[in-house]
């Protein structure tokens, strides 16, 4: 871990191999893609988790992890460390209740109005994972970008 984790700010992916081979190794689980389960639904079980982790180049140096289902697809997702997701997953789930509202009143449902979420699944008091969501940046890039493109200096 200590050999890691000196070469971790120069680095960009890691292998499984090297920080959990039992994970590399591990198929075909019982165990439910994070954040899929629906009762009365089949389970989309996890068949595997990719070798390769990409290392973001943000603060906390989160992950990325590709874990592909007994559908057939491939769910990715962030993995962070050093960081408490609880109030991220409680923040989905206040997103989910005024979608509720949103639904419910006339306007808004003609309109189509709601907060797209996604998933956060908490680990542990200090890790967790979050649905990668496509196409999507940063606020920190947006401001980055928005800031170069009129020379604003920091």
């Amino acid at each position: 871990f200590r050999q890691i984790n000196k070469q971790l700010p120069r680095m960009m992916s890691l292998e499984l191999q090297m920080v959990s081979p039992t994970l590399l190794a591990s198929r075909n689980l019982e165990l439910a893609i994070p954040g899929l389960y629906r009762p009365g639904h089949p389970v989309v079980s996890i068949q595997s988790v990719e070798e390769t982790l990409q290392v973001l180049s943000s603060k906390q140096r989160p992950r990325k992890c590709g874990m592909f289902g007994s559908d057939g697809k491939r769910y990715n997702f962030l993995l962070k460390g050093h960081e408490d997701l609880r109030q991220d997953e409680r923040v989905m789930q206040l997103f989910g209740l005024v979608n509720a509202l949103l639904q419910n009143d006339a306007e808004c449902s003609k309109r189509d109005l709601q907060i797209v979420r996604y998933n956060v699944i908490p680990l542990s008091p200090n890790s967790g994972l979050i649905e990668w969501v496509p196409d999507t940046d940063t606020l920190h890039a947006l401001v980055r970008d928005y800031r170069e493109s009129r020379k604003i200096l920091l």
